[in-house]
């Protein structure tokens, strides 16, 4: 029998029988890897009101970073969670979620938020307050990297990401306080006029929060003044929540003007790497992360006893403040200070002049004197726009009361003469402008 040609049909196997001997059928066998299959992709489909679309997009933007390091850092969230449309936006310490339940949501899509902000604004061009309100836009995608936004047989394609390039903290945190939405978000106002926003100082550029028993205190400071005020709360506190947080103050101040809901929860984790901070209201879920643990201990500030008081009405000395703030800047002076001169039985405001400053004077207000000027006037000086801004952090009160010692000691503004002995009570604690010992 002639050797089979290799190749061959009578090639034998070296192991084994031969397959026609087993009953096998011999079949061709391909050694190329099979073809990889995209996996399908569902679709997503998003119906909404275009002004409250365009709201929450404006409140998730709070989260995102002016300028982010890569063009996906800058995306939004749409997504169908619980029935309703989830719209977030996120930064590696701020991670901001609206609920809209009123919108027909499926499946979920990372867009452009800069650019879907923007069609959103170009669709609204040309129309009234009233067709606006009416508007309803569709965002609408097969392909996820590719969707499109459609209202009224006008279509737009979109910029998106993939979906692995969003991270984001949905949920809130442990529970640890509930109280008063507006009450906490007047509470802010008042103590970011005395926070900074030099952001390169991250000890004083944000909104310290406490979680105490039966209060949630917020406070702010530059090193020149110092505002706190506690808010009556439902508290927990719990190991996380020692040393309290610092929330920026830029974020913070905006984004209690976009909480509609009446009652503001508040959660708290801590771990090794940072502290973070959950606040949930209404529709509106924030988790950030605390700025800093170095923050200055406002109790050790605050005086504890009073040693002299000024009693005056509060819109008068604003009134007579802000004229000598603007004669001081007539003069081009490269400053703007005040001098308030305290007599026994009266308060005077003067503006601080380079030349001839003996010669300035002015009327003084009615004011009900403590503890000071008995034996000789009592004159502090003070930044011109520091004490203005302190009396506007008062907006609800006819009195106000200057707590004074000296000329080179903290000034403490509050509502009566009794507050600064009162924990729950705001007080704005300024320091005062050194004046010439020549």
């Amino acid at each position: 029998m002639p050797r089979a040609r290799r190749g061959s049909s009578a090639r034998r196997f070296r192991m084994g029988a031969r397959p026609e001997q087993e009953g096998i059928a011999m079949t061709a066998v391909s050694l190329a890897p099979e073809p990889i299959q995209p996996a399908a992709q569902a679709r997503a489909v998003f119906t909404c009101d275009q002004t409250v679309l365009v709201d929450a997009l404006a409140t998730v933007e709070l989260a995102l970073d002016p300028r982010p390091a890569a063009p996906e850092l800058g995306g939004v969230l749409l997504a169908a969670v619980d029935g309703a449309l989830l719209v977030a936006a996120a930064s590696w310490h701020t991670s901001i979620a609206v609920r809209v339940p009123d919108a027909d949501a499926d499946g979920e899509l990372l867009i452009d938020h800069a650019e879907l902000s923007n069609v959103l604004a170009a669709l609204a061009k040309g129309r009234s307050k009233a067709e606006i309100s009416a508007m309803s836009v569709t965002v609408v995608a097969d392909d996820p990297l590719q969707p499109v936004l459609d209202h009224d047989g006008l279509r737009v394609p979109l910029m998106a990401y993939s979906l692995e390039d969003f991270q984001h903290a949905r949920d809130e945190l442990p529970l640890v306080a509930q109280l008063d939405h507006t009450g906490f978000a007047a509470a802010v106002a008042r103590v970011t006029k005395a926070a900074s926003t030099d952001e390169v100082l991250p000890a004083f550029c944000g909104i310290k929060l406490d979680v105490g028993d039966g209060t949630v205190t917020v406070a702010g400071t530059d090193r020149f003044r110092l505002a706190v005020a506690p808010v009556p709360a439902i508290t927990i506190r719990t190991a996380s929540t020692d040393g309290g947080g610092v929330i920026p103050v830029k974020l913070l101040e905006k984004l209690t003007k976009r909480l509609t809901g009446d009652r503001l929860r508040i959660g708290w984790e801590r771990t090794d790497d940072a502290t973070s901070i959950s606040l949930a209201c209404g529709p509106v879920t924030v988790v950030t992360r605390s700025t800093t643990d170095s923050f200055v201990d406002y109790r050790e500030l605050l005086p504890t006893a009073a040693v002299g008081t000024v009693v005056t009405n509060r819109a008068e000395l604003r009134a007579v403040a802000a004229r000598a703030a603007a004669i001081a800047a007539a003069k081009r002076l490269g400053y703007q200070h005040l001098e308030l001169v305290v007599g026994p039985l009266s308060l005077t405001v003067l503006p601080v002049l380079d030349e001839r400053a003996s010669e300035v004077a002015a009327p003084g207000l009615d004011a009900d004197v403590d503890g000071l000027g008995e034996e000789e006037d009592l004159v502090v000086r003070f930044n011109a726009k520091y004490f203005i801004e302190a009396l506007d952090t008062f907006p609800d009160a006819d009195q106000i009361t200057l707590h004074l010692v000296s000329s080179v000691r903290p000034a403490v503004l509050a509502d009566t003469p009794a507050a600064i002995l009162n924990p729950a009570a705001f007080r704005h604690l300024l320091m005062p402008v050194r004046r010439p010992t020549g």
